[in-house]
This record gives C-alpha cells, structure tokens and sequence, in this order.
C-alpha cells in the first residue's frame, strides 16, 4: 500500500479480510450503519405455533420461521411479534406498540382482499400505502407502505413461496440500502435452461431452478411445480429465473440472467 491508497470503500460488506486490513492500517475505529430493527408478524386465525397439534382448517406457522431466518441473514435485527388475531383492535394495538422501537414493520398474511385480511386497511390508517398489489407470480398481493417517522412496512403474502421470493425481490434490497451496502440486490450469472420455462400471461414470474455446471455453463433445471404454497420448489434452490410476462415464454437452451442465491 502506498499513502493515499483507498483500502476501504462506503458501502463495503466488512468480512474477515476487510477489519484485517484496517487493523492492519491502525484504524481502531470505522463508521458503519446500524442493523435495522424489524418487527415481524404473522396473521391469520388458521395459524398454530409450532409444537402445537393443528386442529382442523389449521396449519402451521411456516413463514415466521423461514422470514427470520432471511432477516437475519440480511442483517436484520428481528422482535417476534407472533401470531396477531383477525381481530382489527387487538391487531392495531399490536403494530402499534411494536412500531415504537421498530424501523420496519414485515408481516405474512392478511394482505389480499378478504374479509380477514386486515393489514392492507391497518397500514393505511398508519400512513401511506404505495404499493397494494404486483404483477408478479409467485407474489401478487404484496405491499409497501410508509409511516410515521421514517418507518416502513412491508407486508408480504401468506403463501410460502409467495412470502420468500417478494422477500428476494423487494425487502432484502431494501434493508441493504439502509444498511448502506453499495451492492443491494444478490449476484447475477448467465445460465442455460435445461427445460421450456412458460409464461404468465400478465405477471413476470421468478422460478426456482437448481444449477450444474456443463463445460463453461451453468445449466438451470426446473425444481418441479412452481405452485406458491409448494416451499420445496425453493427449498435447495441455487436461483430465481425471470420469465417476462405474456409472450411465449422461454425455451430450452435459451441463455438467461438467474438470480443468485447460492452455488452449488
């Protein structure tokens, strides 16, 4: 290094190699960004926490689970909020209380157009809803709204595929800009669909897809139905591929952009 070297730049994720080289330099001290404080709950009357046997028309509270698990390695700091009732008082009351210590409000559930889905009005009547519904499969009812004091809301659908692939696309981005990472969104590579990938007439959809390496290539090969409630379709996922909307969709050995979310 010689002096007036850049080492580190705003923006940069500090991983092992990064505060060795500012030790290294004598910088006992770096500005950073704090994590962000989320707040995180279910909705849903059908819900049941885990351990406890489902009566009938219940299921188990998944998308808690696997959200925080996405928070965290976003690099959140997430409060369990639980399972809130279909209840609009008890609801209210909830959010409330947790947006006092909270930059950010992520819910599951009870953003569609049912008589219990009763985030959507709840979000309204605490700020500003920008986004109610996206023309995206798997994905359709997602929202974003922002509120008082700076805070945001995310409020994400009740289908588990659904819940993590608008969590991929739209909170995960997000959460790094307030991070102040540079690189918000994860890395793209060009693959090679091993299968015919059919369109939605008007909605992009992001399908799941595993990686193996042919030569120079990486080949993208289907994980099976692409229904929204099946989480094994993105459970061992190495990608998301796009496939635009409308149109004839994407044949096999077409060469695509492939959102990264992990090697094999």
């Amino acid at each position: 290094l010689r002096p007036g070297d850049r080492i580190l730049s705003a923006g940069t994720d500090l991983g092992a190699a990064e505060i060795g080289i500012a030790a290294a330099t004598g910088r006992a001290r770096l500005s950073v960004r704090r994590r962000p404080r989320v707040a995180l709950m279910s909705t849903g009357d059908e819900l049941v926490e885990l351990g406890k046997t489902p009566r009938p028309g219940q299921i188990p509270d998944s998308n808690r689970w696997a959200l925080l698990a996405a928070l965290r390695e976003a690099g959140a700091d997430v409060h369990l909020l639980g399972i809130a009732p279909d209840e609009p008082e008890p609801l209210r009351a909830l959010v409330v209380e947790a947006l006092h210590s909270a930059d950010v409000l992520v819910t599951s559930g009870g953003v569609s157009v049912g008589t219990h889905d009763l985030v959507k009005p709840l979000l309204e009547s605490l700020g500003t809803v920008h986004v109610g519904r996206v023309k995206l499969k798997p994905g359709k009812p997602f929202t974003f709204a922002t509120l008082s004091e700076g805070k945001v809301a995310f409020g994400l659908p009740g289908f588990p595929v659904s819940s993590l692939v608008t969590f991929e696309v739209f909170v995960r981005p997000a959460l790094r800009k307030m991070q102040g990472f540079a690189s918000l969104r994860r890395p793209t590579l060009p693959v090679r669909l091993d299968y015919d990938a059919r369109a939605t007439p008007d909605r992009t959809e992001y399908q799941r897809v595993t990686l193996r390496r042919e030569g120079q290539d990486l080949v993208a090969e289907t994980t099976g139905s692409q229904s929204s409630s099946r989480l094994m379709s993105l459970a061992g996922a190495h990608a998301l591929v796009r496939v635009p909307a409308g149109g004839e969709g994407l044949s096999r050995g077409s060469i695509v952009e492939a959102l990264i979310l992990g090697l094999p």
